[in-house]
């Protein structure tokens, strides 16, 4: 008896193995190729105001290193991502050229809440000067309805974030204020305290 001849051709099997293979590297090309074509988000600033009542004029206040928190979790939320009504600690922000806040519920400890979000209207980057206008113009009408009684006669108060110039440049125009009790955490929503 005669041995039945081989074949020399390839298994179906392993034509289809080795598409997957191809298309699994052609992915991860497009992938990467796309992730490193897009310019990165520039980072918001952070300003604060710094005295009580009732100017408004910030200064600098981003989160130093020693307050920005030891892990990170998965459950730090992007500042642009957060709504208004959202609770978090102030000392939790954390900037890695980036501000990322952790939300809390409203009935636990936190001291800062986020009162309003929204783009300002302006053809060119507003500056210092223009932001603390900005503020004065959506913040502090957003305050009063957030917290119940005006800024000027609240012991809470205002801070804010900002896009940065570059950010500006990229189209982010969002303003972001957030209400602030800086004598430490409350338990229960500073949103219609009237404190």
């Amino acid at each position: 008896m005669t041995p039945a001849p081989q074949s020399n051709k390839i298994k179906p099997w392993v034509w289809i193995v080795v598409a997957v293979v191809v298309l699994a590297i052609v992915v991860t090309v497009i992938y990467v190729a796309t992730k490193q074509s897009q310019p990165p988000t520039p980072p918001p600033t952070t300003q604060s105001s710094t005295s009580n009542k009732p100017t408004t004029s910030p200064t600098s206040s981003k989160p130093t290193a020693s307050s920005a928190p030891t892990t990170q979790t998965n459950t730090m939320t992007f500042i642009y991502s957060a709504l208004p009504g959202e609770c978090f600690d102030r000392q939790t922000m954390k900037d890695d050229s980036y501000i990322f806040i952790r939300p809390l519920d409203c009935y636990t400890p936190h001291d800062s809440e986020i009162l309003f979000v929204g783009d300002v209207n302006a053809t060119a980057y507003p500056g210092d000067d223009g932001w603390s206008d900005y503020v004065g113009e959506l913040c502090l009408p957003a305050f009063r309805d957030y917290v119940g009684i005006s800024y000027s006669i609240s012991n809470l108060n205002i801070a804010y974030v900002t896009p940065g110039e570059s950010g500006w440049n990229i189209g982010n125009h969002t303003l972001i204020c957030y209400v602030y009790d800086e004598t430490g955490p409350v338990s229960t929503p500073l949103q219609g305290s009237a404190r």
